[in-house]
């Protein structure tokens, strides 16, 4: 009986060893990992989710191109309608200045990149819709979600998608097993980039168009005038919305007509002149239109400048008489005593904006593709003004390999961190070297007893870079960089600017008829003030949206300082008042202060008339002289 038994556990085991061998059999056979996308079964699911990738990422590339540079905008961007160019009645399409009113927002490549990965992760499933086109034939169960990682190499965008997918082919039950998608799109974004960024490089260097419109004007000072002197006893008078008229009608013909060097054009093109049409090449426009802003060749590329005279045009003229331009009257003296002459010199204030259309031929290498970028130019009293060329707000340091790069230390370099007011060592400055692609943590900076507290430093080996820079945070002071070499042992100073917090504040409004100011009222619920204040001397700049952001204002501190002060009233998507002036800060009365109260002018109610409505926001300069200044409490 006992040995039954044994024989009898015996079969038990070989049996459910059998079924298990062929259980693993089944599923070995039947759930397939990846494959060949070629095999028979597999390869129209992976060629859908590939074409529904490539619709995608195309969408997104476009949208990119046509924002220049943007698929989404900050809220500094979204919530200022003066920093961006509106072509189009569609929210999502609007081009950022790349640089206005002294703000450079110049995107980088890396802001591009994580923005096209999350739009192509996001949109993505719209467009496999379940996977309703293919279910008849193939069940499919996901198996993890989506991440999508994009890189923007020298002649095509490359999208690696990873999204664990379990296929079953209806028609023979075989099992799949789907992770990785690669897509590449031949667009040569990076190239269009750096054309682009050589433009509006060369354009702060240079102010190539600034230089244009003085040109334009010097051609036409019958209507436009600036420095003339006339034999007329007659008051030569312009006036000065004709002025501007004529300046956006020459803006929009003669912009057109500048070409990049060593960019594709027609040097055969006809283009009118007093004289009737000749080509482009024997033009005026041949000898003073060609903007040299790149060295690099682009044999396939055309770059194309506009400005539509609908665009907003700023203009102010000096000395005026209101709405008008007039000239001075001079009586010659002794013999010349009969002969009446007529002198005047006028100086302006431009800034408009101007868009730059970057299009890629297609080639047997690369598709088609179109990027839109604007900037605003500035003139201040004829000449180019270039109130800061600060750093791109959007810059984004890659930490690639950074780990490696900053572990092959060899040279002791030491900073120094200081105020830059008081002149006095501070400690607890978060330090970073900054080397190209690399990015190395370097501690925070302490205070030297050894020295008696005169020195606040840190002392370390760093990689060698010989074009490196160090950045420096600390609460209270502006960011800072400094440019190092750490190819030899040396020593930096690091001055900070300090700040002065303001953690409360709020914007009231007055009511402004043109003559007289209103008391203060709170806003309404569905108004808003987006408020910026620059500081020229120093490349300052603060910006908030109230109500809405929960978040302190910082201020220069520890001396007196001159702002630039604008608020835009908004009420829902349309600028309806505001306040524009210069804001003087005594150290004094800033020092203790814990709120700010703005005051902002607004006519109630509203004008129906459009004109109107822009004739007091254009004036809003003039009118704030009437409101008082921001109030430190």
């Amino acid at each position: 009986m006992q040995k039954k038994a044994q024989i009898t556990i015996f079969i038990i085991l070989g049996i459910t060893i059998v079924i298990a061998v062929g259980l693993f059999a089944y599923y070995k056979l039947s759930i397939q990992p990846e494959l060949n996308v070629l095999e028979e079964g597999v390869s129209p699911v992976h060629d859908f989710v590939d074409f529904c990738i490539e619709s995608t990422a195309k969408e997104g590339l476009n949208i990119l191109g046509l924002n220049g540079g943007f698929i989404t905008f900050p809220e500094k961007i979204s919530a200022n309608p003066f920093s961006y160019l509106s072509t189009s009645p569609i929210p999502e399409q609007k081009n950022p200045y790349w640089w206005f009113n002294g703000i450079n927002n110049t995107p980088t490549l890396e802001s591009m990149r994580s923005p096209l990965s999350e739009y192509v992760t996001t949109e993505l499933k719209n467009c496999l819709n379940d996977f309703k086109e293919i279910k008849e034939d193939f069940e499919i169960k996901e198996l993890g979600n989506i991440i999508t990682v994009t890189k923007i190499n020298e002649n095509d965008v490359s999208f690696e998608i990873t999204y664990p997918i379990l296929i079953t082919n209806l028609k023979n039950e075989t099992k799949f097993k789907l992770s990785k998608f690669n897509v590449v799109i031949p667009i040569r974004l990076k190239v269009m980039y750096e054309l682009a960024t050589s433009i509006i490089g060369s354009q702060l260097r240079e102010a190539f168009i600034e230089k244009k419109v003085m040109d334009i004007i010097s051609l036409d000072t019958d209507n436009i005038p600036t420095t003339d002197i006339e034999a007329t006893c007659k008051k030569k008078v312009w006036e000065i919305e004709r002025i501007r008229n004529r300046l956006k009608e020459l803006l929009g013909i003669n912009l057109p007509y500048i070409r990049v060097a060593n960019t594709k054009y027609e040097k055969d093109l006809f283009v009118p002149t007093p004289y009737g049409p000749e080509k482009y090449e024997n033009s005026y426009y041949n000898y003073h239109y060609i903007w040299y802003a790149t060295n690099k060749m682009y044999p396939d590329t055309h770059v194309g400048f506009t400005y539509d005279p609908k665009w907003q045009l700023e203009l102010q003229a000096s000395p005026s008489d209101g709405r008008y331009l007039k000239s001075n009257g001079q009586k010659g003296t002794e013999l010349l005593s009969a002969i009446c002459l007529h002198i005047w010199h006028f100086t302006y204030d431009i800034s408009f904006p101007v868009k730059v259309t970057i299009y890629d031929e297609k080639t047997s290498k690369n598709n088609e593709y179109s990027f839109i970028f604007a900037f605003k130019t500035s003139i201040n009293h004829n000449k180019p003004d270039r109130i800061s060329l600060a750093s791109p707000s959007f810059s984004i340091p890659s930490t690639l390999n950074s780990e490696e790069f900053c572990s092959e230390t060899s040279n002791e370099i030491v900073i120094n961190t200081e105020d830059l007011k008081a002149n006095e060592p501070i400690g607890d400055v978060e330090l970073k070297l900054i080397c190209g692609l690399f990015e190395c943590d370097l501690g925070k900076s302490e205070i030297d007893f050894n020295s008696g507290g005169s020195v606040a430093n840190i002392r370390k080996n760093m990689p060698s870079c010989v074009a490196g820079f160090v950045s420096a945070k600390k609460e209270s002071y502006i960011d800072t960089e400094i440019p190092v070499q750490t190819d030899q042992d040396r020593t930096y100073t690091i001055s900070l600017m300090p700040l002065k917090n303001i953690p409360r504040y709020k914007v009231v409004k007055h009511n402004y008829d043109g003559k007289i100011v209103g008391a203060e009222k709170v806003l309404s619920s569905d108004e808003r003030v987006s408020l910026t204040l620059n500081n020229k001397e120093n490349n300052y700049e603060a910006f908030s949206i109230y109500p809405g952001e929960d978040f302190p204002i910082n201020l220069l501190a520890k001396d007196d300082y001159k702002y630039d002060l604008s608020l835009y009233l908004l009420k829902g998507t349309d600028v309806v008042g505001g306040y524009i002036g210069e804001w003087d800060v005594n150290w004094e009365q800033l020092r203790n202060a814990n709120e700010i109260i703005f005051h902002v002018l607004v006519q109630e109610p509203l004008p129906k008339d459009e004109t109107e409505r822009f004739l007091f926001i254009g004036g809003l300069k003039e009118y704030s002289k009437n409101v008082i200044q921001p109030e430190l409490k």
